[in-house]
């Protein structure tokens, strides 16, 4: 059954009208980006590799809440270390036809599950891997991700795969990280003028061998703040105060964004980011971002969207890197009041 023109949704108490590219009757899906960490066990050896897996687009993962029949799926790509070598991953959570579960209570709690048959791994050169089994798990983040900022939704993701390495015994991949979710604007639909300031939050997986006695993976949290003019198609994010918990006064990233030429579809922005102050045994850790608008209630009249206002968020995901730190995962925020 194609999907209508148009369909009315609500999201966190919040009406949305979404187009026929994002819905079908009767549940809803939303665009959104997701990024984490992946590790590295083999039987027969030591120590564990670690790097960063990210998507590229909103359209790389979607997240589709039905709540009449109490489920949530997700369809999810993403690819290992920025995506420089081919590698990477895709999950179809929450299937049946492939032995994939669901539950759904409210947009904010649900979980959904995949088996093997529904992951899919490429290694290196994009070539498809073999599994030897797997498994993964996609959740809701149980709690709004930052003030104000209630009309989007987030939450974790977590999967382990298992593959034959030949002599060297079972290789075992353990990935874990975080996604978000919106009703992302389309480029087009963006105001050609004006400016804001968005301020949230910002959550990623670390992978840390600091003391160079081995990884320890956890996760952190952080402030964000972006700045963007709409007539120029550039600003700046800030992600602050991230891991105080491990780092002495916390880490803090900044990069300038901008808008890609020839861009298509979903409004997307990235950039590269680099550590301010930084101690000097993170000295060299510097990363990127990507991300897009959102509309919230501040969007809508009598229930339709208003083209060319002013998004009221801003979701993405971050990564950064050196030899001894890694961290991925998403940033979101709501639009400061003037």
């Amino acid at each position: 059954m194609p999907a209508p023109a148009s369909q009315n949704v609500t999201l966190n108490g919040i009406d949305f009208t979404l187009d026929s590219t994002s819905v079908a009757a009767p549940d809803w899906s939303a665009l959104n980006i997701s990024a984490g960490i992946y590790e590295e066990q083999n039987d027969n050896q030591d120590g564990h590799p670690v790097g960063t897996v990210n998507s590229q687009s909103p359209s790389d993962v979607t997240v589709t809440l039905d709540p009449e029949n109490h489920t949530a799926t997700a369809d999810v790509s993403m690819q290992a270390d920025g995506g420089e070598t081919g590698g990477g991953v895709h999950i179809r959570s929450g299937d049946p036809e492939f032995g994939g579960t669901s539950s759904y209570t409210d947009d904010l709690n649900f979980a959904s599950s995949a088996t093997k048959d529904s992951i899919t791994v490429y290694t290196d050169g994009h070539q498809p891997a073999v599994l030897r089994s797997g498994s993964a798990e996609f959740t809701g983040g149980g709690d709004v991700f930052c003030e104000d900022c209630s009309f989007f939704t987030w939450g974790g993701w977590n999967s382990h795969l298992v593959f034959n390495d030949g002599g060297q015994g079972n290789s075992n991949i353990f990935a874990h990280g975080w996604w978000i979710a919106g009703d992302i604007i389309d480029q087009s639909d963006l105001p050609f003028d004006g400016s804001a300031t968005y301020e949230g939050g910002a959550i990623a997986d670390v992978a840390n061998n600091l003391n160079g006695e081995g990884w320890v993976t956890y996760t952190a949290k952080g402030d964000m703040v972006m700045t963007w003019d709409f007539g120029t198609r550039d600003g700046d994010l800030t992600i602050s105060n991230f891991d105080t918990k491990n780092i002495d006064g916390g880490l803090t990233f900044t990069g300038h964004m901008t808008t890609p030429g020839q861009l298509e579809g979903k409004n997307q922005f990235n950039g590269s980011l680099s550590g301010v102050d930084l101690p000097e045994n993170l000295s060299d850790l510097s990363g990127s971002a990507n991300g897009s608008f959102v509309r919230g209630p501040l969007n809508f009249v009598d229930g339709k969207a208003v083209k060319g206002s002013t998004p009221q968020g801003v979701i993405g995901n971050w990564k950064v890197g050196s030899e001894r730190y890694n961290a991925a995962g998403v940033f979101g925020g709501a639009i400061k009041p003037r």
